[in-house]
């Protein structure tokens, strides 16, 4: 008579049934520059109000080195496209529009140094400041 092995089910299979049948837990929100930005400066703040014995302590040496007060400016230099260009930008590669988005370019890098609140330090509690210069009304 014919032994017959019957196949053990795998743990790789076990798993993949649960996973498909349990609910999936809601994706958590993605977390921003500002966000990390403030966890950093918490962290940091919270470091200084730890005893002196807590400051020493393995855990809190592997978290003092994420913690900052490092402050971010932040310039969007995006290109937008004029309003002559039409669908043509794609395809268009002519001397005289590579020229002029080559001086546009170097005008536009330049500009926020023109502007003071640009190199002023932020003021918020994140430390981020985010200048756009079309939004902000430069260009």
């Amino acid at each position: 008579m014919r032994v017959v092995n019957r196949r053990a089910p795998s743990p790789e299979v076990s798993t993949r049934k649960r996973r498909s049948s349990t609910p999936a837990a809601p994706a958590p929100a993605p977390i921003t520059l500002n966000t990390s930005q403030r966890l950093r400066r918490a962290l940091a703040d919270l470091f200084k109000k730890l005893p002196e014995d807590l400051q020493n302590g393995p855990e809190a040496q592997l978290l003092q080195a994420d913690g900052d007060h490092k402050v971010y400016n932040i310039v969007h230099l995006i290109y937008r496209a004029m309003n002559y260009e039409g669908h043509s930008k794609d395809y268009e590669f002519s001397r005289a529009s590579m020229q002029e988005h080559c001086v546009l370019a170097i005008t536009t890098r330049f500009a926020p140094c023109a502007i003071p609140e640009v190199l002023e330090r932020p003021a918020n509690r994140e430390g981020v400041f985010t200048f756009d210069l079309a939004d902000d009304g430069r260009e």
